[in-house]
This record gives structure tokens, sequence and C-alpha cells, in this order.
């Protein structure tokens, strides 16, 4: 028996028929869910990606943060603590903002805590505050390109 009568003999009669199509459709998708299994993406790495600049050489990076804050994040260059980059509109400054709390036993009414904030995110080179903002990643590949 060739091939063709094979066919023949599986397609005339419709129980085989209907056993052969069920068979194909049993194996593509047990193939197309073995794939799925054993090719899973890894999952992305945690925290985002900030733009970052060092507290002693000024050196102006991307990293993955999780907390800024635990003063785990070291620069590339010089080894020196890192902050989040922020950057002036008018004059072009690139700076970090320390992370200062409030004397909350001094500062007895709202007012006094929102002033205590629009101080210290205020430029420090030409003292702007409504021009001043976190320094995104897009605009870190626009300026220093892909590092």
């Amino acid at each position: 028996m060739d091939i063709k009568e094979i066919g023949l003999y599986i397609w005339t009669d419709g129980k085989r028929r209907n056993i052969a199509i069920m068979s194909i459709l049993i194996l593509i998708s047990g193939s197309i869910l073995i794939y799925n299994l054993t090719h899973q993406p890894k999952p992305p790495p945690p925290g985002a990606i900030r733009v970052v600049i060092c507290k002693k050489c000024k050196y102006v990076d991307l990293q993955r943060i999780i907390d800024i804050s635990s003063g785990i994040y070291k620069c590339r260059e010089c080894g020196g603590p890192v902050g989040l980059a922020w950057k002036c509109g008018s004059c072009k400054y690139e700076y970090y903002i320390l992370d200062s709390k409030p004397d909350l036993a001094k500062m007895k009414n709202t007012m006094q805590k929102f002033q205590f904030t629009t101080r210290t995110s205020r430029c420090p080179n030409c003292n702007e505050e409504k021009n001043v903002n976190p320094m995104t990643v897009s605009e870190f590949k626009n300026e220093y390109g892909d590092r």
C-alpha cells in the first residue's frame, strides 16, 4: 500500500476520518502546549530604570532602582553614593535632591510643610522652582545616548 491508498482508506470511512482529524489536532495542540511551557520568557528584574547622578563626581547614569533611600546604590565611575537626577528646565543644570525630612515639631501647619517642600525642590543653580522636574530616561537617552 502506498500513501495514496492509505489516505483513501482513512478518508472514505467517516469514523476513521474523524479519528485521524482528532489525532492531528491533539498532536498540534500538545506540541503548542509543550512549546509554551518550555519557552517561558524570563521575568523582568525588580525595580524601575531611573536616571541617577553621583553625589561625588556628578556622573549621570541609568540604574535599576527599588528604594533609593536604602543607600546600596553606588556610582559606576567612582563608587560614591547616588541620588535621583533632577534637571532645571531654565538653566539645564543637573543635580540631585537630598532626602531631607521636615522637622515636624517646628512646623505647625500645612503651609509651613508646603513651603519646606517648595524650598527643597528649587534648582540650586538659578533658584527656579516651577520648571524643575526629575530627569526621565528618554531625556537621558536624547542627551547622553545609549551608555
